[in-house]
């Protein structure tokens, strides 16, 4: 379910996130940026298909899913269902998911993880404009081959340089797809009531107060039921105990 949700740190972490992204955008930098989101919900089925709405529209896609529990019965406290999602989400979207999430459920916590592969994905496009020009002038090679001791050289050659580009090449395809596509590891758990991580006094004391009510009632619905299945044997129970009353007498 979305919901109103006030500004906190959470508001300054995305801008000075939105910030970073840009700034490496501009320089060509390799960002790989991976999140985290732990979520209660105490509308689990409205918050798990918003979620879902949202990562759609936002172009991401679902690489995994997970739900274990079972719903909460009503009055039930303690912890439901509990999903857990693995989202690929367009890099730059990811600063408007974290934003928009928040209206999802309430966020317990949410944290982002930002790896600078830059060095490392220009480095290794470098050894393999290396090696392909290595095997351009090889391949030429090839054709001044004068026996055949020469060819299965150049040959072996060529089959080694040849698994090097396609290592190197997965490596940035590898790279290109992790900084274009960043990862959100979401965690959606029911719960009776979802409320904030940080109470004040005042809330924290009408919480208790409406779990002690909450348990009040589910306790003496409880014991109407029981009562109400009992009926039978308490009715028999006093019928014998008037039959052996009138024996004594």
């Amino acid at each position: 379910a979305m919901r109103d949700t006030g500004a906190g740190s959470g508001d300054a972490v995305t801008s000075s996130n939105s910030q970073a992204q840009s700034t490496g955008e501009e320089y060509g930098l390799k960002i790989i940026r991976t999140a985290e989101v732990y979520v209660h919900s105490d509308n689990f089925d409205e918050d798990r298909d918003a979620i879902t709405a949202l990562v759609q529209e936002l172009g991401g896609y679902i690489t995994s899913q997970h739900t274990s529990g079972t719903a909460l019965e009503p009055g039930e406290n303690g912890y439901g269902r509990s999903l857990s999602l693995t989202v690929r989400i367009p890099s730059d979207s990811l600063d408007a998911f974290l934003s928009q999430s928040e209206g999802v459920g309430v966020v317990q916590e949410s944290s982002i993880y930002e790896e600078d592969v830059t060095d490392q994905y220009f480095d290794t496009e470098r050894r393999l404009e290396g090696y392909q020009t290595q095997y351009d002038r090889i391949l030429a090679l090839m054709d001044k081959a004068e026996t055949v001791d020469e060819l299965i050289s150049i040959e072996s050659e060529l089959n080694r340089i040849y698994y090097q580009i396609e290592s190197l090449t997965g490596s940035l395809q590898s790279w290109d797809a992790r900084v274009n596509y960043s990862t959100v590891y979401y965690n959606l758990e029911e719960v009776r009531r979802a409320s904030p991580v940080s109470l004040t006094l005042w809330e924290r004391m009408q919480v208790s107060l409406q779990n002690t009510w909450d348990s009040i009632v589910l306790g003496s619905q409880n014991f109407v039921v029981w009562l109400y299945g009992a009926l039978p044997a308490l009715g028999l129970l006093l019928v014998l105990a008037g039959v052996a009353g009138l024996t004594v007498a």
